[in-house]
């Protein structure tokens, strides 16, 4: 059975001690769940439908821009918000991040508990208005916010 994920997070990452440091930083009322490529957060997707996916670009096989429009090609995700990490963040790399769909981006380095704060910022968005706040691919014909 697939539960709303109101207050699960996806975090994409293959380092696990960053996995660990978000879900402690995240604390006890936030579920975290963790994958560590694509292929597997898909899966995870699937599975839990959690309210938010914070991926990093950089992820084995596949990039993080492959998840996100993964995610944006599925309706049934419109309300998943993206947080996309990176230690790369020019200007191109943070709007390419945005066309693939991410809400937002957060530029390495940074503490986890700045994170957690985004985390938490994100999941106080009233999920009926997520939908709408996604941006879309330009080729859709919907400019980027």
């Amino acid at each position: 059975m697939i539960h709303s994920g109101e207050r699960r997070v996806l975090v994409v990452h293959d380092d696990p001690v960053f996995t660990a440091g978000l879900r402690k930083a995240l604390g006890v009322a936030v579920a975290v769940d963790v994958a560590v490529d694509v292929r597997a957060a898909i899966a995870s997707i699937a599975r839990s439908r959690p309210a938010i996916v914070c991926v990093s670009l950089n992820l084995p096989r596949d990039s993080g821009y492959d998840l996100c429009e993964q995610i944006r090609t599925d309706r049934g995700l419109d309300q998943v918000q993206i947080l996309v990490i990176s230690d790369r963040h020019s200007p191109e790399i943070i709007a390419y991040a945005e066309e693939a769909g991410a809400n937002a981006f957060l530029a390495q380095p940074f503490t986890l508990a700045l994170l957690a704060r985004h985390v938490r910022a994100m999941l106080a968005v009233d999920p009926q208005a997520r939908a709408a706040a996604i941006p879309r691919h330009l080729d859709e014909g919907l400019a980027l916010e």
